[in-house]
């Protein structure tokens, strides 16, 4: 047997004594530590993040039946963590809900939190707060989705 020789992880597992699900686990956790990509967040990160409060963010995370993993003791020990991919599942489906308010909104569809549009020539004529909300929604989604 040589260093460049490989095994499957099945080998691999079995001649360490591990389940090969084990090891498939610790290799991802291995390539997310070696990519910095953070692989739980903590509720206040989130709220940092997303630039809301702490009730706020376990609101969101309920409303959503999102996964969540309470790592602290007790009621009063509590320390709750968020894994990644549901962090970047729900700020998906909050762009995506973003983007969508802001298209019904430039068509004139009825909001309920405001009145239904000008039509006619009062629409076509530019509205600067359609270019204020584009850019305040391109920011943020800057914010989310950093490049």
């Amino acid at each position: 047997m040589s260093p460049q020789d490989s095994l499957s992880i099945a080998e691999f597992a079995s001649l360490f004594g591990f389940p090969a699900d084990a090891i498939v686990a610790a290799v991802e956790a291995q390539r997310q530590r070696r990519s910095g990509r953070q692989p739980y967040f903590s509720i206040r990160q989130l709220a940092d993040r997303w630039v809301c409060s702490v009730p706020q963010v376990y609101k969101i995370l309920q409303s959503s039946a999102a996964r969540i993993v309470n790592v602290g003791e007790g009621s009063k020990r509590k320390k709750v963590l968020v894994p990644a991919d549901v962090v970047e599942r729900l700020e998906r489906a909050r762009a995506e809900k973003i983007a969508t308010t802001i298209a019904e909104h430039k068509r004139g569809v009825r909001s309920h939190r405001r009145g239904v549009r000008p039509r006619g020539a009062a629409a076509n004529s530019e509205d600067p707060n359609d270019a204020e909300a584009k850019e305040l929604s391109d920011k943020r989604l800057g914010q989310l989705f950093p490049k």
